[in-house]
């Protein structure tokens, strides 16, 4: 089993995108995942974008320890990665500008049509009638 340090660039903007990913075959085609990050795969295509292997560790656990040091605060609030978090299963934690960047991302999807707003046509509200 491999466990990676990985950063995904893009070679239109030059964006990146850093990450852990743990697998059995180093070359599996995985890029990265995050909800900035997938948009701007569909809106450049995966042959517009490169991984590079950052380190490899030597289990799950130093991996996820790595992480925190290649995804800090500091690489999350800069403006050229997609990026939301910082490492190390800090899953939920977002800082003010990762916000911005979300909401920023999701304006600019709807408005150039590569992201669908839902169609909730005859669909019920799961709150509907509660307070």
């Amino acid at each position: 089993m491999h466990y990676i340090i990985y950063e995904t660039i893009n070679l239109i903007n030059g964006k990146k995108y850093r990450g852990c990913h743990q697998t059995k075959e180093l070359n599996d085609y995985y890029l990265g995942s995050g909800i900035i990050f997938k948009n701007a795969l569909k809106k450049y295509g995966k042959l517009n974008f490169k991984k590079i292997i950052l380190c490899e560790c030597k289990s799950l656990k130093d991996m996820i320890e790595e992480e925190k040091f290649y995804v800090s605060k500091e690489w999350i609030d800069n403006n050229d990665t997609y990026n939301l978090q910082t490492g190390g299963l800090n899953y939920g934690i977002l800082s003010e500008k990762s916000k911005k960047k979300i909401s920023e991302s999701l304006k600019n999807g709807y408005r150039e049509g590569t992201i669908k707003r839902p169609d909730n046509t005859g669909r019920i509200p799961w709150n509907k009638g509660k307070m």
